[in-house]
């Protein structure tokens, strides 16, 4: 993952990921909508880590920090975050939503989240980085509870397709 500083005027030199790197993040996010795992106008369905932050693309493209993103976040930012800062491997996540292969994951024994912790709260937060901490290279996390919606992280975004196109031939990854 290559990162620039940022170069807008009047802000803070931060790091950003590379144009070739959004680019690849622009295309796995309309590669999802395509495929029908993520809504078009959705927010929060694709992030990139650049240092010790990440950006969504979609709608509204935003940069949160890992270690900051908390309730005055969106939801999902926060569940982007636990991600991050459970596993120093992961750079790319994605919150996809398919009830399909969501029923897959769930039979197949894959690692999902405690079905009783509300959307983007806190409990379902650290039960996501209980579960990032047990496997933090990459992984597939049925979010239990959460109508039909999964989780993927990896180290890159060719890492994360890899695992999609694994989940859609019914490998199920434990």
């Amino acid at each position: 993952m290559e990162c620039k500083q940022c170069t807008d005027p009047g802000s803070s030199p931060r790091p950003v990921p590379a144009d070739r790197d959004m680019q690849d993040l622009r295309a796995l996010r309309s590669d999802l909508v395509r495929a029908g795992l993520a809504e078009e106008d959705g927010d929060g369905v694709v992030s990139l880590r650049c240092g010790e932050s990440f950006f969504f693309d979609g709608d509204s493209p935003a940069c949160f920090s890992i270690s900051s993103a908390s309730g005055e976040h969106s939801a999902e930012s926060l569940l982007h975050a636990a991600v991050y800062a459970a596993s120093s491997s992961a750079a790319c996540v994605v919150l996809a939503r398919d009830s399909r292969l969501h029923g897959m994951l769930l039979a197949g024994r894959a690692p999902s989240s405690d079905p009783l912790a509300p959307w983007g709260s806190s409990a379902l937060a650290r039960s996501l980085a209980e579960l990032v901490c047990a496997h933090p290279a990459d992984g597939v996390i049925a979010l239990e509870g959460h109508g039909g919606s999964f989780l993927l992280y990896a180290p890159g975004i060719d890492h994360l397709r890899d695992l999609l196109a694994m989940l859609a031939q019914g490998y199920i990854p434990v």
